[in-house]
């Protein structure tokens, strides 16, 4: 099955049968997607759409990424998108997602490779910070000039 995460950068990446690709090409019929490991020459084909695979990936030389880590790299996106979007705190999305995790994979031991709060918290910060709209620097200049400063 194909899941999309996204990497610390902000670009693609595809997840598929325990290993992770990042976006190499684009051709007008298909994307050509490489294995994350630059060591492993593997590539897989899939359609412009990313829906359907054209060509399954060749041999992998590298080991396969465990299911807990790629469920633990979708918390952490939606909890990146979650801090953009809404006002909730910061706590409360990282407590709510951790829940969400662990409920969609109750076979999994999240405590053990989820990341703590104080690792977070600043990246989620500021990605909230980076959507909110700016003020204006007239506005801060006629504020200023109101209080007398």
């Amino acid at each position: 099955m194909l899941r999309f995460t996204l990497s610390e950068r902000g670009g693609n990446v595809c997840n598929y049968d325990g290993y992770q690709y990042t976006k190499k090409r684009i051709n007008k019929l298909s994307e050509e997607w490489r294995c994350r490991d630059r060591k492993c020459l593997s590539t897989l084909s899939l359609c412009t759409s990313g829906t359907t695979i054209l060509r399954e990936p060749s041999v992998h030389t590298c080991t396969r990424i465990a299911d807990a880590t790629i469920a633990m790299e979708e918390a952490v996106g939606r909890m990146k998108q979650r801090a953009r979007e809404e006002t909730t705190s910061v706590t409360k999305i990282y407590s709510e997602e951790v829940v969400k995790t662990r409920d969609e994979n109750p076979g999994m031991s999240t405590g053990l490779i989820f990341p703590s709060l104080d690792s977070l918290d600043a990246t989620l910060y500021r990605m909230r910070s980076k959507h909110y709209p700016t003020l204006s620097t007239r506005l801060i200049v006629c504020l200023c000039l109101k209080n007398g400063n």
